[in-house]
C-alpha cells in the first residue's frame, strides 16, 4: 500500500487501485459546486496521472501472468512428452516448446523490467529503497539464470530427440539426465515466478 500525492489530493494504492485518504476526503468534503474541486464520488478523470499508472500497471502485470501462465504449459506438455517415452513425441514438443520460450516467454521476460521501472518512477518509488523491490529483482535474477539454463537443456532434448526418431532407434542414454536436469531448473522457475506474484501482491517491507 502506497501514498500517492498528486495534484493536492492523496491515494492509498492498494495494489489494484486507488482510494482517497481521510484528509482528501475531508478537503473534498468542504468544497462547494464553485469551488472547482470535484465532490465526493465524482469521476476522477481530470487526473492524468492515475490513468497512467494504471496502465502502466496493468502492462506490467499483463506481462508477468503471460510469463508464468506460458511456463506452467510449458512444464506441462514436457512432462507428458516425457512420460510417453516416445522420440517423436518428444521431439515434436521440444520444438514447439522452445518456440514458446523464444517467440513468448523470452519477450515477457524482457517487457517485465521495462515497464516495471518505470511503474515505480510513476508511483513514487526508489527501487532501491523498497525491501519488497529489491528481493524481488534478486528473484527476478534467479528466475531469469533458470529460464536460460532451462531453454539450453530443451534445445539438447530437441535434438536428441530428434536424432533418434529420424534414425527409428531409443532415445540417448543422456536423456534421462538430461530431463532430470530440466524439472529442477522447472521447479525453480515456476516456485520464483509464483514468489514474484507474491511480492506484488503483498509488498512487504
Amino acid at each position: 500500500m502506497v501514498l500517492l500525492k498528486h495534484q493536492s489530493r492523496e491515494y492509498w494504492d492498494y495494489g489494484s487501485g486507488f482510494a482517497p485518504t481521510k484528509s482528501a476526503v475531508a478537503g473534498l468534503g468542504t468544497s462547494g459546486p464553485t469551488s472547482g474541486q470535484p465532490e465526493i464520488g465524482a469521476p476522477r478523470n481530470d487526473d492524468p496521472m492515475i490513468d497512467i499508472i494504471l496502465a502502466i500497471k496493468f502492462v506490467h502485470v499483463l506481462f508477468a501472468a503471460v510469463m508464468l501462465g506460458t511456463w506452467l504449459g510449458i512444464a506441462a506438455f514436457m512432462v507428458f512428452a516425457h512420460r510417453s517415452r516416445n522420440a517423436s513425441v518428444i521431439a515434436l514438443i521440444a520444438q514447439f516448446v522452445v518456440r514458446l520460450e523464444l517467440y513468448v516467454v523470452a519477450v515477457a521476460i524482457a517487457l517485465l523490467p521495462i515497464s516495471g521501472f518505470p511503474l515505480a518512477a510513476a508511483i513514487g518509488l526508489r527501487p532501491t529503497d523498497e525491501f519488497w523491490i529489491v528481493v524481488s529483482l534478486a528473484v527476478y535474477a534467479v528466475v531469469v539464470a533458470g529460464w536460460l539454463g532451462a531453454l539450453w537443456v530443451e534445445f539438447r532434448i530437441r535434438r536428441m530427440a530428434r536424432q533418434a526418431a529420424l534414425g527409428g532407434v531409443r532415445l540417448d542414454a543422456g536423456y534421462p539426465r538430461l530431463f532430470r536436469i530440466w524439472l529442477a531448473l522447472a521447479a525453480l522457475i515456476l516456485s520464483g515466478m509464483t514468489l514474484l506474484f507474491l511480492l506484488m501482491i503483498w509488498q512487504p517491507r
